[in-house]
C-alpha cells in the first residue's frame, strides 16, 4: 500500500497531498519515520532557482549525513529536470520541494525525489508556493509547512 504524507503551509487554507516514492527505500524509510510526528519546517524561497523552496526542521539530536550539492544522499536529479510535485529528502529533517516548472539551476539536489505531490492537489501546491514566495519577498513574514503521515 502507497504510503501517504500531507503537507499545511501556515497562512495557507489548502492541505497538499502527496504520495512516497520507494525507488530509493531506505531515503523514503528515512523521511517515514522523521514524520511519525508531524514535522514542522522553517521555509525559505531561494530568490533565483525559480519554483523551488527549502524547508528545514530543528534537525535530529545525534549527527545524521546530510545530502548536499557536492555529495547528495542517493541519486538525484538537477534541479533543472525535478518534475512539479517533486519532493526530494536530503536526510536531517531537511527537504526541497519543485512546485513549478519554471526552475534554472543546473545543480544538484541534496537528495532523491522521495515523494511526488498527488496529480488532484499540483494546482494547490502550486499556489502555496507562489503564496511563500509573496510572504517572504513582499511581507517578509516567514512560511512554515508541516509534513505528516496521511
Amino acid at each position: 500500500m502507497p504510503r501517504k504524507i500531507t503537507l499545511k503551509f501556515s497562512d495557507f487554507d489548502k492541505t497538499i497531498h502527496a504520495t512516497l516514492v520507494e525507488d530509493v527505500p531506505q531515503v523514503a524509510d528515512a523521511l517515514w519515520d522523521v514524520i511519525e510526528k508531524p514535522l514542522k519546517l522553517y521555509t525559505w524561497h531561494t530568490t533565483s532557482t525559480g519554483d523551488y523552496f527549502i524547508g528545514k526542521g530543528r534537525g535530529p539530536v545525534e549527527p545524521a549525513r546530510v545530502g548536499s550539492q557536492a555529495k547528495p544522499i542517493g541519486e538525484t536529479l538537477f534541479l533543472c529536470r525535478l518534475k512539479p510535485g517533486s519532493i526530494c529528502y536530503g536526510g536531517a529533517e531537511e527537504l526541497s520541494f519543485a512546485y513549478g516548472t519554471n526552475i534554472t539551476e543546473p545543480l544538484p539536489d541534496k537528495g532523491p525525489v522521495t515523494a511526488m505531490v498527488d496529480e488532484g492537489s499540483l494546482k494547490d501546491f502550486y499556489d502555496a508556493g507562489v503564496h511563500l514566495w509573496n510572504y517572504q519577498t513582499r511581507k517578509h513574514q516567514p512560511v512554515t509547512v508541516t509534513v505528516s503521515r496521511a
